[in-house]
């Protein structure tokens, strides 16, 4: 037996639908991947990348009966509410709120698309799936941008950038990607890259590479060696200024223009192999981040990805539970992955039964339910008390009404705040537990190791206001 073959469970979210009858997972697939424009402008052989098929999947969906959303631009609110739906069932499987990522993809627009640029496009996108839920990595895979079109998908809330470049070497790259080439072209792609960084940091950019395309015919290179040292100078280049290349295998889709045109053998194993190791040696070399997983799919997020080998391999050789010799089944890499004590009911082969793990994430879910809101962290973030919330002074309205903060003067509202932080300052004991008391009642936080217990956070005079932070019930 070479190795142990597994296949992810589908996330329950995959079997809940919209009005319209759309599937969840026809937005989001996977819990993280989301097309949101299923063509590309740049048409036809002489535009479009020559490996990839975006248009002519396009155009059989059009046809094909099986899908319940065809159309070629996905709606931001169905992006939106199943980014939500994402984030609660990590919430409800995790018993905490568990980070997760979204990796936004689509064709270029070369012009505009509904009235909106490409930048204006995504970024509406972006906004959703950031701005929707708490602890969320939202990675954007477009063409190439310069610096002042990152800071602004940057500030839309961007956290990472893909320009996928495909290839390395000049020739191929003006040959395989004539549409980018012409637009954008090699010398400004890899500049544009390498000045991604400064404002993303270190494995926030990783474009994409098809690896083996390097040996398509007819004007691919003829030995391995000489495919693998080409792309190795790419690594080195991009690893020495912060950036982070990611590989998966060529797959000759039969409808591409370089299967159409010309036969293509299979790449040899050996040179994804060869690659692979040399990139592992340039990432330790230049002490790049370990590869960090916010999957919401147990397999994918414990057990690297199932696309390619560029994070496997470092995890494979840094993490000690990723070649721990007593994990000889996929169940038990991931109960030594994720750290839990004692044993749980998973499986990976079969449908999932993972149990609640931590009864006060229950109670939070049943409450937020019960409250109608979105599960996750609410809206605004709770107060400390203090004397300067418990009311508003009087004499600050005509005839010694009492108004909201929002309504007085400047300089009431900025002597509230200030006594709000002297508040904070001067009683560190009365903060609340940041993830577990937010919505449920607080003398039920239960979370062990609690820095501040809600048991001795609030006074016993304490009461909950209209909003979501917590007053004396008289000033003292």
């Amino acid at each position: 037996m070479i190795c142990n073959v597994s296949f992810p469970v589908a996330p329950d979210y995959y079997a809940k639908k919209f009005d319209d009858n759309v599937l969840y997972h026809e937005v989001i697939a996977y819990g993280y991947f989301v097309t949101v424009f299923r063509n590309c402008q740049y048409w036809g052989p002489k535009e479009e990348c020559r490996f990839c098929d975006i248009n002519e999947n396009a155009r059989q969906m059009k046809e094909s009966k099986t899908f319940t959303l065809n159309a070629p631009v996905k709606p931001v609110a169905h992006v939106e509410e199943v980014g939500r739906e994402v984030s609660r069932e990590a919430l409800a499987k995790e018993g905490h709120q568990a980070g997760v990522r979204f990796l936004i993809t689509g064709g270029t627009i070369t012009k505009t698309l509904r009235g909106m640029t490409e930048d204006e496009f995504y970024a509406q996108y972006t906004r959703a799936l950031k701005f929707g839920g708490p602890r969320r990595h939202v990675a954007l895979q477009t063409n190439a941008k310069t610096k002042d079109e990152v800071k602004f998908l940057h500030s839309q809330g961007m956290d990472e950038h893909n320009a996928n470049m495909e290839v390395w070497d000049r020739k191929l790259f003006e040959w395989i990607n004539p549409g980018k080439n012409r637009r954008i072209g090699y010398d400004e792609w890899v500049k544009r890259m390498l000045d991604s960084v400064d404002i993303l940091g270190e494995f926030n950019v990783r474009p994409n590479f098809v690896g083996g395309i390097e040996m398509s015919k007819p004007n691919g290179f003829a030995t391995i060696s000489e495919a693998v040292a080409s792309t190795t100078e790419g690594i080195d280049v991009m690893m020495r200024h912060g950036v982070d290349p990611r590989f998966n295998q060529w797959r000759r889709e039969p409808n591409t223009n370089l299967v159409k045109e010309h036969a293509q053998p299979p790449i040899p194993t050996e040179f994804y192999i060869r690659l692979m190791g040399n990139r592992y040696d340039l990432w330790k070399k230049y002490g790049l981040n370990l590869p960090t997983k916010r999957e919401l799919t147990a397999a994918r997020c414990y057990m690297g990805n199932d696309h390619g080998t560029y994070d496997d391999y470092p995890l494979l050789m840094e993490a000690p539970w990723y070649q721990d010799p007593s994990c000889r089944t996929p169940e038990q890499v991931l109960q030594k992955a994720a750290g839990w004590q004692a044993p749980r009911r998973l499986s990976i082969h079969g449908r999932r039964t993972f149990r609640r793990s931590c009864a006060a994430g229950e109670r939070l879910l049943r409450a937020l339910i019960r409250r109608r809101a979105t599960p996750g962290w609410p809206p605004r973030v709770p107060r400390p008390p203090s004397c300067a919330t418990a009311s508003a002074p009087a004499g600050t309205g005509s005839a010694g009404s009492r108004r909201p903060l929002a309504t007085r003067s400047t300089r009431t509202r900025r002597c509230a705040r200030a006594g709000r932080r002297r508040a904070a300052i001067a009683a560190p004991a009365a903060r609340r537990c940041f993830w577990h008391c937010s919505a449920a009642r607080p003398s039920a936080c239960s979370r062990p190791g609690c820095r501040a217990p809600c048991r001795a956070a609030f006074p016993a005079g304490a009461r909950r206001s209209a909003g979501t932070s917590w007053r004396l019930a008289s000033p003292s």
